[in-house]
């Protein structure tokens, strides 16, 4: 009876087996296997409109490259790595413009691809609903500063809410064909985004950038995911 057992549990294993992964038969979880095999290195991208300044940039930079992980396509250079590499070789960021100079910078990070950015374009409208209550205090007279009716507490009284949009340039360079495999201005969208408000439009906030950035850069990894084949 043992003896017959022991061929079915045999027989089970031997049809299992070859479902498996390579990975779960070598014994390693699914949570711990390496990211996607395309190695990308992500270059300082460039603010090129009137809101924030070059932090807001580097801030797109930090949340594409998050992003851009979490989806577990690509692995990417590590910075340090690139800036060391930049550093040694004497590239600059305003060098970086044709494909072959951006190839030879990738080949020495042993990258696949290399990926430059661009804050293009910003456009803000202030949330219908903002406007009614501002005028309804002005109205009734009462001081903002002490008005926190809808505000979360701890709230700037002087922020009013806008739905920000978003136009990120994103070029990616396949690093042994020395060509451009994506170059897209991509545009996203932040809703609900409470800023200060000036006579052009919203006031750029350092402590809002990553509300700002998280669902646009969201969006633009998944386009950029999206291009590449398994």
């Amino acid at each position: 009876m043992m003896g017959k057992i022991s061929l079915l549990l045999s027989l089970l294993i031997a049809l299992w087996a070859p479902l498996c992964p390579a990975a779960e038969k070598a014994g390693i979880p699914i949570s711990e296997q390496p990211a996607g095999g395309k190695r990308i290195a992500v270059t300082e991208f460039v603010n090129r409109t009137d809101f924030g300044d070059a932090e807001f940039a580097e801030k797109a930079r930090d949340a594409f490259e998050s992003e851009l992980a979490s989806t577990n396509r690509f692995t990417l250079v590590e910075r340090s790595r690139l800036n060391l590499i930049m550093k040694e070789q004497a590239f600059s960021q305003s060098g970086l413009v044709d494909e072959q100079t951006m190839s030879r910078l990738g080949r020495l990070v042993s990258a696949n691809y290399i990926c430059t950015g661009a804050i293009e374009g910003m456009s803000a409208a202030e949330k219908g609903s903002e406007k009614l209550r501002q005028k309804t205090l002005s109205l009734l007279g009462i001081d903002r500063s002490t008005d926190f009716f809808g505000l979360a507490k701890g709230s700037d009284p002087y922020q009013t809410a806008w739905d920000l949009s978003l136009t990120i340039a994103i070029r990616v360079i396949d690093v042994e064909k020395g060509t451009i495999v994506f170059n897209r201005a991509l545009k996203a969208a932040a809703p609900n985004v409470r800023l200060r408000q000036s006579t052009t439009g919203p006031v750029y906030d350092p402590a809002a950038a990553f509300e700002i950035l998280k669902p646009v850069m969201e969006e633009v990894a998944r386009q950029v995911v999206r291009f590449f084949p398994d």
